[in-house]
């Protein structure tokens, strides 16, 4: 490849509320794509974690691998932390993560929930956004919509987030 190809690349590995980015840590990762029936497996290896950094790694945590070049980063990876193992490579100490891919799991999740009147924007997608199985950090809304009457959302998870942004103006 060519060295500004090299230099332009971008990667971040978000685990929990913990984020590992590529030019701070030396991270491999095996992300396989397949339309079949069994789950997908990624593994994602970062060296040289502290003790105490992968005593916070633990089965069932959230996990979003971002990858991409400057200016063109985007998300290849949702899914849980399934297991973690650290073991000594010679002088490197390797954390070896293996991530199950949620995607399929949320975006053809349905669900029906209502919410009392008054609710606003904020407080359904801080209610609908874990069922994604994505680490959500802040967002901003536009506009925090307030449903005076209440909300009712229903269908697939993906469409009633898609719904509530468009109330609020965000994208």
């Amino acid at each position: 490849e060519q060295m500004s190809n090299l230099f332009m690349r971008v990667y971040s590995v978000i685990i929990g509320k913990r984020e590992f980015k590529g030019h701070d840590f030396n991270i491999e990762f095996d992300v396989p794509f397949n339309d079949g029936k069994e789950e997908n497996i990624a593994e994602i290896k970062i060296f040289n974690l502290s003790d105490e950094t992968i005593s916070t790694l633990k089965t069932n945590t959230s996990v979003v691998l971002n990858a991409g070049y400057t200016g063109n980063v985007g998300g290849i990876l949702t899914g849980i932390v399934k297991y973690v193992e650290t073991v000594w490579e010679g002088v490197d100490k390797v954390t070896t993560i293996e991530v199950i891919d949620s995607n399929d799991g949320w975006l053809n999740a349905d669900l029906k929930r209502t919410y009392k009147p008054g609710t606003t924007a904020r407080e359904i997608l801080q209610n609908l956004l874990p069922l994604t199985g994505l680490a959500v950090g802040a967002f901003e809304l536009p506009v925090n919509q307030v449903y005076p009457s209440g909300k009712t959302v229903k269908g697939k998870v993906k469409n009633s987030i898609a719904v509530i942004a468009k109330d609020c103006k965000a994208k």
